[in-house]
């Protein structure tokens, strides 16, 4: 298995603001070995940590993320929407997550958002930041729901391990894994039944359940076979 067992979604989102540095710190600090986090760029190719395609939700700004240049970062404010411990919080750079990573030896599960960017550009430049910033080779799985963004990515780099994100399980799951010498297929867990996730399982794929809050439904999905839960509350999990 690639991943542990539990890995923080965003890092840690029900205790931090998410796709932050203090929520990868907040992780580490708990004793979370892995962390899932998003990756999309701004209008000059920067690359930077965010799920959305806009900053209304998890910011003190408006706009899309696309409008913006590198230094209008310094005016966003991505830690008080969260709560008031967390004013100030920066919208991260990538370069500057994964040095915090490297030195908290957390394990980084990245998923890509083009955000209808250029799947070949986007991974160009997160495979130059990875190169510049590298992780140890157990330490990185990269996913994305967009199958020909992992199709770009494995094209030119086919040593780093992916992930290909699903709701539910499509007909030609196994295709689409075996293009791109998928790692795992990384899945809703409300979406996809046991059944399925075991042929997934047999046909010798690693298999990722996002996002479960529940420790029991996360105990049992660890009983029937699935190798990580990712989740908003380790807190709840056995921490291991």
């Amino acid at each position: 298995m690639l991943t542990s067992r539990l890995i923080g979604h965003r890092g840690v989102a029900s205790l931090a603001p998410e796709n932050t540095l203090a929520g990868i710190r907040l992780a580490a600090e708990m004793g979370v070995k892995w962390v899932e986090l998003d990756v999309t760029l701004l209008g000059d190719d920067t690359p930077v940590l965010i799920h959305d395609a806009d900053l209304e939700r998890c910011s003190s700004s408006e706009g899309l993320v696309i409008e913006l240049r590198r230094q209008d970062l310094k005016g966003i404010d991505a830690g008080s929407w969260f709560s008031e411990e967390f004013a100030g919080e920066p919208l991260p750079l990538l370069n500057d997550a994964l040095t915090l990573i490297n030195h908290l030896g957390l394990g980084l599960n990245l998923e890509i958002k083009t955000h209808s960017v250029d799947p070949d550009k986007i991974t160009r430049i997160v495979q130059a930041c990875l190169t510049n910033n590298p992780l140890p080779a157990d330490k990185l799985l990269i996913s994305s729901f967009e199958h020909d963004t992992l199709q770009a990515w494995y094209r030119t780099e086919k040593k780093t391990p992916l992930g290909y994100l699903v709701e539910a399980l499509p007909d030609d799951w196994q295709q689409r894994l075996d293009m791109i010498r998928a790692r795992s297929l990384n899945f809703d867990w409300q979406q996809v039944s046991a059944k399925e996730f075991m042929m997934v399982k047999d046909a010798g794929f690693e298999l990722y359940s996002y996002t479960c809050n529940d420790p029991d439904q996360g105990a049992l999905l660890w009983q029937q076979g699935v190798d990580g839960v990712i989740t908003d509350y380790p807190q709840r999990f056995p921490i291991s």
